[in-house]
């Protein structure tokens, strides 16, 4: 069968019951039959209206994957696709090659959006010394070949297990906290993050500004 639109008389006791439950209004009387139960609710058009909309979304989702590719085949050329990208690990699984490898990859799969993780222990080995020699040429390469990144820059946590990567100055002297405890912003820690960020943020304005006007394109 081909899919159609559902109307408010098709809609089934349980999305009606399930809708009313997620958004909340309250249930001040059930009548129940045999077959069905109908919940009289405080604004019951618009609640019904809701969850009409949600069934039929439910529905749309359950085409068939050519029926799908054809109905939705406007508003899918339209969608762009992104990836998240450590190049540490990168280096980890291609025995050491070239982060930058990956651009013609994402490039041959229409991949423009790319996030970014960068680890605090990476770029500051010693305090006050941020150092993007590892992730500068990375990053103005992916901007130079047209590909978006948003930065996930930490610091206390970034994304690839095991997430905490702080600097070797700062584990030598004992203020990381034991796992499961609470961060404050009064804590060492924490203070530490905050000026780290500042530097990484001027550095990281400084380097890109000044490698995207002066290098080309990665082959």
């Amino acid at each position: 069968m081909g899919h159609r639109e559902l109307s408010e008389q098709q809609l089934t006791r349980r999305a009606f019951l399930e809708g009313a439950v997620q958004f909340g209004y309250k249930t001040v009387m059930v009548w129940a039959t045999c077959k069905t139960a109908i919940p009289i609710l405080n604004s019951v058009d618009s609640v019904r209206r809701t969850i009409v909309d949600k069934e039929n979304a439910w529905r749309k989702a359950g085409l068939k994957e050519s029926e799908f590719l054809e109905k939705y085949e406007q508003q899918l050329r339209q969608v762009s696709f992104g990836c998240s990208f450590s190049p540490e690990y990168w280096e980890e699984v291609s025995e050491g090659t070239d982060p930058r490898e990956i651009i013609p990859v994402l490039n041959n799969l229409s991949i423009n959006h790319v996030r970014f993780g960068i680890r605090w222990n990476q770029v500051e080995r010693k305090r006050g010394e941020v150092d993007l020699s590892y992730y500068g040429p990375i990053l103005h390469s992916f901007i130079a070949n047209g590909i978006s990144v948003t930065l996930n820059i930490g610091p206390i946590k970034s994304f690839r297990w095991p997430e905490e990567y702080p600097p070797d100055y700062l584990v030598s002297s004992g203020n990381i906290p034991q796992k499961g405890a609470r961060v404050t912003s009064e804590s060492v820690l924490s203070q530490e993050a905050q000026d780290y960020t500042n530097r990484l943020c001027e550095e990281l304005k400084r380097t890109l500004s000044y490698r995207r006007e002066n290098s080309g394109r990665y082959n």
